[in-house]
């Protein structure tokens, strides 16, 4: 029986959530002072955290061949037993040893398996605070500042598997693009502000 991964298999997920009273202002250990005025803008905000670690998406080595059967690609051969991981990134730093796989010779099936490799993790950092302020006893404003991907850590894309190059391409192997979280279509750090009225 054959078996494989699925393309959307993420063996490890570790997510660490909190939110934070911040010590600061009357009462706290830090910047407790009686002045009023300093009282009022540092205390009573909170912080929210959420950071990601994730092991990466496995994919497929492909050939360039197709056994004739139009819009269809087979998997690659694999010449070396065990395909060692280099870890690079961008243009000819390849994350995956390239003498590993081989275009198909002949009319037959590449040997490498389905989803036997797998793509970079992720690193992500969520952050933001917030605070609660008094208009009236009914009438409440927050004030919320969130950031998504805190740190502006690039989340890589797996590498040119021989789907839209040859396996003896320059570009094999190589990881030329950026993921996303699927949040807003990007990726990249974005910090927003906003004000909620509760009464």
């Amino acid at each position: 029986m054959n078996r494989a991964l699925t393309s959307f298999d993420r063996t490890h997920n570790l997510q660490i959530m909190n939110i934070w009273q911040l010590p600061f202002g009357k009462g706290k250990r830090w910047l407790a002072s009686q002045n009023r005025v300093l009282d009022a803008i540092v205390s009573g905000w909170r912080a929210n955290n959420l950071v990601s670690f994730i092991s990466g998406p496995p994919f497929t080595v492909w050939a360039s061949g197709n056994l004739d059967m139009p819009g269809n690609n087979q998997t690659a051969d694999q010449v070396v037993a065990h395909p060692k991981k280099v870890g690079g990134i961008g243009p000819g730093t390849p994350f995956y040893d390239q003498n590993a796989y081989a275009d198909v010779g002949g009319p037959r099936f590449g040997n490498s398996g389905f989803n036997s490799l797998r793509g970079p993790g992720i690193v992500n950092w969520d952050f933001g605070f917030f605070r609660e302020f008094s208009v009236t006893e009914r009438w409440k404003v927050q004030f919320r500042m969130e950031s998504f991907n805190f740190t502006n850590t690039p989340h890589f894309a797996t590498p040119e598997d021989g789907y839209t190059c040859v396996c003896d391409g320059p570009d094999f192997m190589v990881v030329n693009t950026v993921t996303n979280l699927a949040r807003e279509g990007t990726d990249e750090r974005q910090i927003r502000f906003g004000l909620r009225l509760s009464f």
